[in-house]
Formats: C-alpha cells, sequence, structure tokens
C-alpha cells in the first residue's frame, strides 16, 4: 500500500511531497500546492471488460499564470497491463530504464521514433 503521502524527486526543484487528498476503490489521489505552482498524483487500478489488469500512475505540474505567461500543465503516466496474477515487472522495468536516461527522453521531445 502507497502511504499517506508520495514523494517525487525533480532534477532541478528537488523533492516534493504531496499528501493523499482522496483514497478508495483502487485509487489513490495526491496534492502539493505551492505559490507558483501545483503538483497532481493519481495511482488507480482496475480490471477491463476482457479480464486484464490496469495500473496506472500519473503525475501532473500545473504551473499558474503569472503576469503575460500562460499557464502551463505537464502530464506524464505509465500504465502497465496484465493477466491477473501475473506478477512479472522485467517489461516495466525496461521501459522505466530506457526512459531513465536523458538522452532518450531528449529523443521522444524532438519527435524521433
Amino acid at each position: 500500500m502507497f502511504g499517506d503521502s508520495i514523494v517525487f524527486v525533480l532534477p532541478t526543484s528537488g523533492s516534493k511531497t504531496l499528501n493523499k487528498i482522496n483514497d478508495g476503490s483502487y485509487s489513490g489521489e495526491y496534492l502539493l500546492k505551492e505559490a507558483t505552482q501545483e503538483f497532481k498524483a493519481y495511482i488507480r487500478h482496475t480490471v477491463t471488460k476482457t479480464g486484464v489488469e490496469r495500473h496506472n500512475v500519473e503525475l501532473t505540474q500545473r504551473i499558474y499564470a503569472d503576469g503575460d505567461t500562460p499557464e502551463k500543465l505537464r502530464r506524464v503516466y505509465f500504465v502497465l497491463e496484465c493477466q491477473p496474477n501475473d506478477t512479472d515487472q522485467e517489461i516495466a522495468d525496461a521501459i522505466a530504464t530506457h526512459l531513465g536516461s536523458s538522452l532518450n527522453r531528449d529523443r521522444l521531445y524532438g519527435w524521433e521514433s
């Protein structure tokens, strides 16, 4: 079980501790509000109509509008789908490692495929 708070470490902004604001029905919602921005995280677990388990983690960053600078919204999410009782994490670890490389993230931002 995830706790009452969850920590994300941003390379330039440091640690961000989000506190749980909603819990239930195999999901949790976390929030951190700061003066210029807010972070929200969602953790959800569902089962599709075909019986596939779906596990989803989402993190959003909303940077508030300031004067002539419009609001920015950034969203990253990860979805793992598997058959019931399949706990092999190898494929999830592979994509997490691949996207953990700044070179590969730069390639994504550069529209490479």
